[in-house]
């Protein structure tokens, strides 16, 4: 999903100055110590939106470059891995929902191993492994010992993550992630009620996530916090609330808008906005984007893997309508810069989307809000 904003707080030295102040009149050591504590999130928080500036401002640059050489990367420097194709939730906006008959599947360690061992090869600090791909990852019982693998055989310079709806992450399993030295873990939240978040994120429990969330708070973990809200019709009068609860709490909110998966979700007209609903300023930062990187950018740096070793051409592809090859058989370099791979950059850099099964459909790079 584009991400379209991302909120920071940046009033650290009044808080900081306040809460001197505080001290200095013998106010109680209990209230010092929680404005202490709130500063320092607001700090924390402030470090993580940076950041997130720099790290955005260098996938513009070489997204750029792609569309100004034709040439992509000569690796891939941003991962998703599917270890397993599970999910507990039935999310009214994902087509997981819609699978039926579903054939549970897993990633084998010797495949998972051989995919690390590549990646590493080339590993920079600029490479990025999301250890996640249409699915919840924290189904996967074995996920930690595979992201202290990837720090292993990277020599720490890979940096790892995590996409989950959190309701899973028990106190074992936070101890767990501690352990594995994951970078980063994203909450798909979608609600700041929840009433509203059983709608949308049906057969899941907001009060579990909201306690696990707090539960990692307290853990000291040194893993970066964001927490997700998909814009769309059932939450639209929720976006400045979940932004504020969050904010409050010193934790960096990513917004996006609903897609139509390419295609694959049948009920998009349902709960989909429409024109009239996105604000000016949204629509302006997404035409911007789409201007300058000429509508779509993963084929420009990103690789995803399912479990089985197949690689698809976009993580919104859930029905595998084209597969690039498969890491069993082949390696991903060989795979990143083969025939097929570039004949479909080129297209989309031509814009000839119908010409491409799963493009011809996206609401992403089809649909112009201006």
């Amino acid at each position: 999903m584009h991400t379209i904003n991302k909120e920071d707080d940046s009033s650290i030295g009044k808080e900081r100055s306040m809460t001197h102040h505080r001290i200095k009149n013998g106010y109680n050591n209990d209230k010092v110590s929680l404005a202490l504590q709130r500063a320092e999130m607001q700090r924390g928080n402030t470090y993580q939106a940076m950041f997130f500036a720099l790290e955005l401002a260098v996938n513009l640059k070489r997204r750029l470059m792609y569309h100004i050489t034709k040439k992509p990367l000569s690796f891939p420097t941003m991962f998703q891995i599917q270890t397993n194709n599970l999910c507990n939730g039935s999310c009214i906006m994902c087509p997981i929902s819609e699978e039926k008959n579903k054939k549970p599947g897993r990633m084998s360690d010797e495949l998972f191993e051989k995919i690390i061992k590549e990646i590493s090869e080339y590993s920079t600090e600029d490479i990025f492994i999301w250890l996640h791909l249409q699915n919840e990852p924290l189904t996967d019982n074995n996920i930690f010992n595979k992201l202290k693998l990837v720090k292993k055989l990277s020599n720490g310079k890979i940096k790892t993550g995590l996409v989950t709806n959190g309701t899973l992450l028990t106190e074992e399993k936070i101890k767990e992630l501690n352990e594995s030295e994951v970078d980063r873990i994203c909450f798909s939240i979608d609600a700041s009620t929840e009433e509203n978040y059983k709608k949308i994120r049906r057969g899941l429990s907001y009060n579990k996530v909201l306690k696990n969330i707090e539960n990692l708070r307290n853990s000291n973990s040194k893993t970066s916090l964001i927490v997700r809200f998909i814009w769309q019709k059932d939450n639209y009068f929720e976006l400045n609330d979940f932004k504020k609860f969050w904010k409050n709490k010193g934790i960096t909110t990513e917004i996006g808008i609903v897609n139509n998966r390419a295609g694959t979700v049948s009920n998009f007209k349902d709960i989909g906005l429409t024109h009239k609903n996105i604000p000016f300023k949204y629509k302006f930062v997404q035409n911007i984007w789409v201007i300058l990187t000429g509508g779509c950018y993963n084929l420009a740096h990103s690789f995803n893997i399912l479990y089985d070793g197949e690689v698809i051409m976009c993580c919104n592809d859930y029905i595998k309508k084209i597969i690039l090859g498969n890491v069993k058989s082949n390696s991903i370099k060989e795979i990143w810069n083969s025939k097929i791979y570039q004949s479909i950059r080129e297209a989309i850099f031509n814009k000839d989307f119908e010409k491409i099964p799963g493009c011809n459909n996206c609401s992403l790079i089809r649909y112009s809000w201006m």
